[in-house]
């Protein structure tokens, strides 16, 4: 049973008051972590720069995941205000303008976003060297290690001799677990790692891609666009095997057959390295799957409206922002409003066609 990422937007000024009240830097940061996962509509930034002020923290003081959190609401609200092309920033005021400058720059030349400026003087001249790139270690060196000891036959912790060293002679504990159990706890927890760890990178990168120009450094970090296409791969080696997405690629493959249409699953877009679900290469629209997980829901009155998660609002940004028209599936949703093959195929023909009219 999945948690549903619910917006609230009444229940923000309530959390900002007790922010106010407490000067708590931790809700200060949870208050970040729910606006980069599910604040889809709240415009408000002014009152988190003053939350800033309040709390007397200097940007360079907020810790690095908050930092990145502000960064992804702040690039919601210009998604949402049509207002993401890099050179505009018509939406915020002189002041905040200023405030989220100095927020890229503190964070996008950042060892966070690999990132290093070195100081020398040669000559008698101070120099600074940049250079992009990096080979970093996970925090937990062990995280992906895994040894399994042989077991004795009670399932119990055996005492052994210090002065024996052969493993053979270490046993742990089963509790009743059988090694099939340990297999598929050791493979949930791989992918649950990849699936982290692609979330994180995928937030750097996008956010490189829409920052950069604010933070004076170049269009390309090749680390960061590296580590995304690896984990982007990987991540969909894990939900290709999933029942929606197959039901999904089944779905839409069989309507666009009956239009006669040409598609390609599983493109690389070559300009933003976003891998396209569905592509229509020669119309340049890319149809895209969203998982029910990957959701906000809105309550509307007493019925549920569900849209795209900040995460993939920005993938799907990244795409348009490259010359692409993308059209959005909430699998589950989508499957229960047309519940047959006639209103699914109306829908995909009224978004391509009305795609194609803005084009012509």
């Amino acid at each position: 049973m999945c948690k549903e990422k619910l917006w609230i937007e009444d229940f923000i000024p309530k959390v900002i008051s007790e922010i106010q009240a407490t000067k708590s830097i931790d809700l200060f940061n949870k208050l970040l972590e729910y606006l980069s996962e599910a604040g889809v509509f709240y415009k408000d930034f002014a009152s988190i720069i003053k939350l800033t002020q309040e709390l007397d923290i200097s940007i360079g003081e907020i810790a690095n995941q908050a930092k990145v959190d502000m960064l992804i609401y702040l690039y919601i609200q210009q998604i949402n205000a049509n207002a993401s092309d890099s050179k505009s920033l018509k939406i915020f005021s002189d002041k905040q303008q200023l405030f989220l400058k100095q927020l890229c720059k503190n964070l996008l030349r950042s060892e966070y976003f690999h990132f290093f400026e070195n100081v020398v003087v040669h000559d008698g001249k101070v120099v600074k060297i940049k250079y992009f790139g990096s080979f970093e270690l996970g925090q937990d060196l062990m995280s992906n290690t895994f040894k399994i000891f042989p077991k004795n036959k009670m399932g119990t912790i055996e005492e052994f001799d210090s002065n024996h060293s052969s493993e053979t002679d270490l046993f742990v504990s089963q509790t009743g677990a059988s090694e099939e159990n340990l297999f598929e706890t050791s493979k949930a927890f791989e992918e649950h790692t990849i699936r982290s760890e692609y979330k994180k990178i995928s937030k750097q990168y996008m956010l490189y891609q829409q920052y950069c120009e604010y933070a004076e450094l170049p269009s390309k970090n090749e680390q960061l666009e590296a580590e995304f296409s690896d984990l982007q791969n990987k991540n969909f080696n894990l939900v290709k095997f999933k029942e929606n997405f197959a039901n999904f690629l089944i779905d839409i493959t069989l309507i666009l057959h009956e239009f006669g249409l040409l598609y390609k699953t599983n493109l690389e877009c070559e300009q933003s390295k976003v891998l396209i679900d569905i592509a229509l290469v020669d119309q340049k629209t890319a149809i895209i799957f969203v998982d029910q997980q990957e959701t906000v829901c809105e309550l509307m009155e007493k019925q549920k409206l569900y849209h795209p998660d900040n995460f993939n609002q920005m993938k799907i940004d990244l795409l348009r922002k490259n010359g692409w028209d993308v059209i959005t599936i909430i699998y589950e949703s989508w499957n229960n409003e047309f519940d047959t093959k006639e209103k699914k195929e109306y829908y995909i023909k009224k978004k391509i066609d009305s795609f194609n009219k803005v084009n012509l």
